[in-house]
């Protein structure tokens, strides 16, 4: 039986560039993943200086941008000037197409410019009870999400509704980011809920905070808009307390608990004399 022929070395290293050029485009796909708010341009034109193929980089990171904005709960400006969500619940062909619940205009929406554009069809737009959640929420985010960029969105979901809050704030002035996203399933009486935190420090740094939380809720009149609504504002309003408490705690609990506040001498360490010390005698006490 003859014996099958090595591989050449030129089909070696076309392997392993196929390999690495793989790997490659993981990495790449997962830096698109973890972008901070507000970052996400900067990120990939960070990859693209390092890639340095458009194409390539374009084609293999599709999906990653894709589920990048979907996930954030992208905010868009459709042609009408009215606000929108790039969402799982609205959309309408493929990962690029979607539509806006209050008017039902579809739109695309190219995720890596975040263009976006009039859609060829039509959804049917929200009405009835759906509607008059939609205006409730709209109050309350009117009310509460005062600063920055925030858009919320009713779908219809199975039986019931699904609501998507997104807010943007952005200070590069002071090097920092933040985005709040909270998508809550209301299902008969039952409300459920998941609450999205996401702040980026980058001055001299690189620092991010993310944090979530879930909700179970019971709304006993849930048939009544306004009170879904109380619902959702008292469970955000103690996410973000909760929020507010642990890092009023950081510098007395959790800072401290990093480092020992006095040498194991229980005695100040003085630094200017610190070379005359005698290691084991003066230190250790000995």
């Amino acid at each position: 039986m003859p014996r099958p022929r090595a591989a050449s070395p030129w089909r070696r290293a076309l392997q392993n560039l196929v390999i690495m050029s793989h790997h490659t485009m993981e990495i790449a796909s997962d830096f698109i993943q973890q972008a901070p708010p507000g970052g996400l341009h900067e990120v990939y034109n960070d990859l693209r200086h390092l890639v340095n193929d458009d194409n390539h980089l374009r084609n293999s990171t599709a999906q990653a941008m894709s589920t990048y904005n979907i996930s954030q709960m992208t905010q868009v400006t459709l042609p009408s000037g009215a606000k929108s969500l790039v969402t799982r619940f609205n959309v309408v062909e493929g990962d690029n197409v979607f539509y806006d619940s209050t008017t039902g205009a579809t739109f695309a929406f190219d995720h890596f410019t975040h263009e976006v554009s009039a859609g060829s069809g039509s959804h049917a737009p929200i009405s009835g009870f759906l509607a008059e959640l939609e205006r409730a929420a709209k109050d309350y985010l009117n009310e509460y999400y005062p600063d920055g960029h925030a858009t919320v969105s009713v779908f219809p979901h199975g039986d019931g509704a699904a609501i998507c809050f997104a807010s943007d704030r952005y200070s590069p002035r002071n090097f920092w980011n933040g985005r709040w996203r909270s998508e809550w399933i209301l299902s008969g009486s039952s409300l459920k809920g998941e609450m999205r935190a996401h702040v980026h420090y980058y001055e001299d740094g690189n620092v991010q905070l993310q944090t979530k939380k879930k909700a179970d809720v019971h709304v006993a009149d849930a048939k009544n808009a306004s009170a879904v609504v109380k619902a959702i504002l008292a469970a955000e309003q103690a996410f973000q307390q909760g929020l507010n408490q642990s890092h009023s705690q950081l510098g007395d609990t959790t800072f401290k608990a990093l480092r020992r506040a006095l040498p194991i001498t229980r005695n100040r360490v003085d630094w200017e004399k610190i070379a005359l010390y005698k290691v084991g005698s003066q230190i250790g006490g000995k």
